[in-house]
């Protein structure tokens, strides 16, 4: 089955309502839209990462994904944290996350975290590497970067200042292609966002309903 080519705004909708579905509250589905995008962007299965993550996340409840405090030091955490939310937390300690290094514990599907962490690099000036295992994301204001492998399902993130000077990431040339069952599993979980037909809401879809004027 070949790929889907999509617009940007289409995968960050796409993603926005499927963290929804999943019962992410509205703020954080917009972060998981974003994050989406800003992975296709740069040349990276977004659609297909974050499906993968809705897929872990369905069912969970949020105290159970997320950082046990706001102190950008959990190693010690004894569960897997949520991309999206720790993104979240590392936005609103912008500046001491720049001032760095934090380990940010055992993060599901850490790639992830790149939008978020390139926002704090834009806000405060200040490039960003976020490490686990072999790979390593570079972030700085208008650029990022990449080695080793970057597709860990689950896997300890450090972050620290500095800049990684490795491969490019740029943004694809023919359109954003995107595995149709990676789609189709957002479009699952979106489809849980949307209301049920009524008696009235299929009337009125049929045109003058029970009047005849």
């Amino acid at each position: 089955m070949s790929s889907l080519v999509l617009s940007s705004n289409e995968i960050d909708a796409m993603a926005k309502k499927a963290a929804r579905g999943v019962g992410m509250p509205w703020g954080l589905a917009s972060d998981a839209g974003r994050a989406a995008r800003w992975l296709a962007d740069h040349g990276l299965p977004g659609p297909e990462v974050l499906a993968d993550l809705l897929d872990w996340r369905d069912g969970r409840v949020h105290a159970d994904v997320a950082p046990p405090d706001v102190g950008l030091a959990w190693a010690d955490h004894p569960f897997a944290l949520d991309p999206v939310v720790v993104g979240a937390v590392c936005a609103d300690l912008a500046e001491r996350l720049a001032a760095g290094p934090a380990e940010l514990g055992r993060i599901r599907q850490p790639l992830l975290l790149g939008s978020a962490l390139a926002s704090v690099a834009i806000r405060t000036r200040t490039a960003l590497v976020a490490s686990w295992g072999d790979a390593a994301l570079g972030v700085a204001v208008g650029a990022a970067t990449w080695r080793g492998s970057l597709f860990a399902s689950e896997a300890a993130v450090t972050v620290e200042p500095g800049r990684l000077d490795a491969e490019q990431l740029t943004a694809p040339v023919d359109g954003w292609a995107v595995d149709p069952a990676a789609w189709a599993r957002l479009e699952g979980y979106a489809h849980r966002t949307y209301a049920p037909d009524t008696e009235e809401s299929r009337l009125r879809g049929a045109g003058a309903g029970l009047i005849d004027d």
